[in-house]
């Protein structure tokens, strides 16, 4: 009978590098750490990087014969992480509708 553990989390930091004059990515890696949500760009190269920070999720099963296999099944932003971008969402939905009614009809 195999066993399953379904309940296995592993905090993952994403780096894209994307070149913003070519618009290709020039390359993408997952490290097994946390980081910090930020972003950084090279002038002289026209690179953007972006770094993420995420949690994924998976299930872990071995078999009888002692193979393993692992599916993901969630990849998730860390609660801090989703709370400040919401709270950032919410401010700019905010601001927009402020900024909508104090213009005159006439401009809408």
């Amino acid at each position: 009978m195999p066993c399953i553990r379904n309940d296995l989390a592993q905090p993952v930091c994403l780096t894209l590098i994307y070149n913003v004059f070519s618009g290709a990515i020039i390359s993408s890696n997952v490290e097994c750490n946390e980081c910090a949500l930020e972003t950084d760009f090279d002038f002289e190269t026209k690179n953007l990087t972006i770094r993420v920070p995420l949690i994924t999720e998976g299930i872990l099963t071995i078999n009888d014969n002692f193979q393993a296999s692992c599916v993901t099944k969630n990849i998730t932003l860390p609660s801090s992480q989703s709370t400040q971008q919401n709270s950032l969402l919410k401010n700019k939905n905010k601001n927009e509708l402020e900024s909508r009614a104090s213009t005159p009809k006439l401009f809408r």
